[in-house]
C-alpha cells in the first residue's frame, strides 16, 4: 500500500481537471435535476433525440437526461454505459415519433403508451431517489438502495450510479464498472462487507480519505484525480501482474494493444525510460541479439575483430539487478515474428524462476551458451557476467523484471508458440473496443448508428454464416477511429463511411478474403459489404423520405 500511495505523490499531478467543464456539467445536472425534483420532468426530457430539440442551451447540456448521462458528462464524471439504449428503459425510435419499452423491445408503441409507462415507472423513481416523502433530500445510503435494487425499471444501472455521484461528488469516485470497482475494492477494503457496487465504492472512498487524505474530506477534484489514477493503475496491473510477470497481449490489428502498454508504462515510470525497454522481434532477430554473442566490432589492422557481447535482454537484466528495489518492464512488439525457441534459448527457467537474492533455496540462475566462454575471459569478464558465483559464470531474470510481448495473432497463428514458452505467459486478448469508439466520439451525431454499423461489419467479417475469416481478422477501434480525421464538424455521413471504407478498411479487407476467395468474388463480396456498411439511414425512415 505504501508503494502505491508514493507512486500517486509521484503521479497525481500528471492528471488533469478541468474545472471550467465540471461546472458545466454540474449546471447542467442541476437543469435536470430542478425539473425532476419540482415534478415537471417530462418524457421528452427524459428519452426525447437530439435532432428533435430546437433549443440550442437545452442541446448543449446533452439534449435529454439519458444522453446528458451517457456522454455528456463523460469527460468530468467518468464513463458509463447504458449497454445500449433499449436499457434507458423508454427509448424514442429513429422516426421520432415511437417508442420502445424496456418490457418488450421487439414491439413499438405509441407516445401515449410510452407516456404512461414514464408517469408510472420512471417518473416517480427518479423524483424518489433524489427526495423523500418529506420533502427532504435522500441520503447516499437511500439512493444506493434504490439504485443497486432489482426491481428497478431502467436497467442502465451505470447511468444511475453517475446520478449518486453528481449528487454526492465527495463520497463516490466516477467509476462505474463492476470489475473495476471490485478489484479496487478488494485492494482496499477485503475486510468489509459491502456487496453493491455503489456500496463498495462508497467505502473505497471512505478507506481512501484515512490513506490519502489524513482522514479528511475530499475536494470534489482530488476524488476525481484520485480515482482517474486508480482507474489507470488497475488497467496497468491487469497487464503487468506481480503474481504473472510474463505476458502477452494478442488480438485483432487496431485494438490498442500497444497504446495500452506504453500508457500503462506512461503511469507506472513517469515516462522515465531507464525503467522499461522497447524492442521488435522479425525473422532476422537472434539469440546473439537478444542474450549474447560473439560480434564483429571492428577492425584491428587488416582482421575483423570479434568479441563476446551482451545482448539486449541480457544488459537489461543486469540493469534490473543492480537496482531491484525498482521494477523494471521489458517490451516485445510483433513477438511472433521472432524464431522464439532459437531467441529464448535457456531462458525457459528463468521466465518461470526469477532470481531473487534472498531466497535460501535457489538463485535460479542458468549457465548460456557462452558462459564458459566469458570465464575465461580477462579483461571484461566482469562486464559481461550477469552473476558469477565459484568462479562460474551465470545467467538469471531479475524478480522485478516484467516481460511484456505484444502481436497480431492474425499475422501468424499463436500456435507458432511452443507449448513450453505459452505455458510461461498469461494471455490477454485485445479486442475492438467500442466503448472507445463512443468515448472519444461523444459529440458526434449519428454515433450510435456508427457503432452499430462498426459492429455488424465485424460480425460479417468472423461469422461462419458470412466471411468466415474468424475474430482474429475483425478491425479494431483504431480503424474505426479514422473517421475523426474524414469527417467534418460532428456529424457522420455515408460520404465519410466510404470514404473510411475505400481508404482504411477494403484494402486491408481486401488481402484477408485473397486466402480465402476467388479473386473473381471478392470484388461483388465487398461492394455488399461497403453497401451494408455505409446504411447509416433506417430504411423505414428512408422510404418515408423518398415518398415526401
Amino acid at each position: 500500500m505504501e508503494k502505491i500511495i508514493a507512486l500517486y505523490e509521484k503521479r497525481k499531478d500528471s492528471f488533469a481537471f478541468d474545472q471550467e467543464a465540471r461546472t458545466r456539467v454540474d449546471e447542467a445536472w442541476q437543469y435536470f435535476r430542478d425539473k425532476i425534483v419540482n415534478e415537471t420532468f417530462t418524457l421528452e426530457d427524459f428519452a426525447n433525440t437530439i435532432p428533435n430539440i430546437q433549443d440550442r442551451a437545452i442541446i448543449d447540456k446533452g439534449g435529454y437526461l439519458m444522453n446528458f448521462l451517457e456522454r455528456t458528462s463523460s469527460k468530468s464524471y467518468g464513463s458509463s454505459k447504458p449497454g445500449n439504449a433499449f436499457n434507458y428503459g423508454i427509448k424514442m425510435n429513429n422516426d421520432n415519433t415511437t417508442y420502445t419499452l424496456v418490457s418488450n423491445r421487439e414491439e413499438e408503441v405509441d407516445h401515449a403508451t410510452a407516456l404512461e409507462a414514464f408517469n408510472i415507472n420512471i417518473k416517480s423513481f427518479l423524483h424518489g431517489l433524489l427526495m423523500n416523502e418529506d420533502g427532504s433530500p435522500t441520503s447516499i445510503v437511500e439512493k444506493i438502495q434504490a439504485i443497486e435494487s432489482d426491481d428497478n425499471y431502467i436497467p442502465a444501472t451505470q447511468l444511475l450510479r453517475k446520478i449518486a455521484a453528481l449528487e454526492h461528488p465527495k463520497d463516490l469516485m466516477p467509476i462505474y464498472q463492476d470489475s473495476t470497482i471490485d478489484k479496487l475494492f478488494k485492494m482496499f477494503c477485503d475486510n468489509e462487507d459491502a456487496t453493491t457496487n455503489l456500496g463498495k465504492n462508497y467505502a473505497i472512498v471512505q478507506k481512501l480519505k484515512s490513506l490519502f487524505n489524513d482522514g479528511n474530506e475530499f475536494l470534489p477534484s482530488e476524488l476525481y484525480i484520485l480515482s482517474q489514477f486508480l482507474w489507470r493503475l488497475e488497467n496497468a496491473q491487469t497487464i503487468f501482474d506481480p503474481a504473472n510477470k510474463n505476458v502477452i497481449l494478442y488480438g485483432a490489428p487496431g485494438t490498442g494493444k500497444t497504446f495500452t502498454v506504453l500508457e500503462a508504462l506512461e503511469l507506472l515510470t513517469k515516462g522515465d525510460s531507464n525503467f522499461y525497454k522497447v524492442i521488435q522481434f522479425h525473422p532476422s532477430y537472434s539469440y546473439e541479439d537478444f542474450i549474447e554473442g560473439i560480434r564483429p566490432t571492428g577492425i584491428v589492422g587488416s582482421s575483423l575483430n570479434l568479441q563476446v557481447v551482451n545482448g539486449t535482454f541480457k544488459e537489461f537484466c543486469i540493469k534490473a539487478k543492480n537496482d531491484l528495489s525498482n521494477d523494471y518492464y521489458f517490451v516485445i512488439d510483433e513477438i511472433n515474428r521472432g524464431n522464439l525457441s532459437s531467441i529464448f534459448g535457456e531462458l525457459l527457467f528463468c521466465l518461470e524462476y526469477r532470481y531473487n537474492p534472498n531466497d535460501d533455496r535457489s538463485l535460479n540462475l542458468v549457465q548460456t551458451q557462452y558462459s564458459n566462454l566469458i570465464k575465461n575471459l580477462t579483461d571484461d569478464k566482469e562486464r559481461l557476467s550477469f552473476i558469477i558465483q565459484n568462479d562460474e559464470v551465470y545467467f538469471g531474470i531479475p524478480d522485478n523484471v516484467y516481460v511484456i510481448g505484444m502481436m497480431n495473432d492474425v499475422d501468424k497463428s499463436i500456435d507458432s508458440f511452443d507449448l513450453a514458452l505459452r505455458r510461461r505467459f498469461k494471455w490477454i486478448r485485445k479486442e475492438c473496443d467500442y466503448e472507445v469508439i463512443t468515448d472519444v466520439l461523444s459529440d458526434y451525431t449519428e454515433i450510435e448508428q456508427y457503432i452499430d454499423a462498426c459492429k455488424k461489419l465485424n460480425q460479417k467479417i468472423s461469422a461462419s454464416s458470412e466471411l468466415n475469416l474468424g475474430k482474429s481478422y475483425e478491425f479494431g477501434h483504431a480503424f474505426f477511429l479514422r473517421i475523426k480525421d474524414i469527417s467534418r464538424g460532428n456529424k457522420i455521413k455515408q460520404g465519410d463511411m466510404a470514404l473510411l471504407f475505400d481508404n482504411y478498411l477494403q484494402p486491408t479487407l481486401k488481402e484477408y478474403m485473397r486466402s480465402v476467395y476467388a479473386e473473381s468474388d471478392i470484388d461483388d463480396k465487398l461492394k455488399e459489404i461497403k453497401e451494408s456498411f455505409i446504411n447509416l439511414v433506417p430504411k423505414k425512415t428512408r422510404k418515408k423520405r423518398d415518398q415526401n
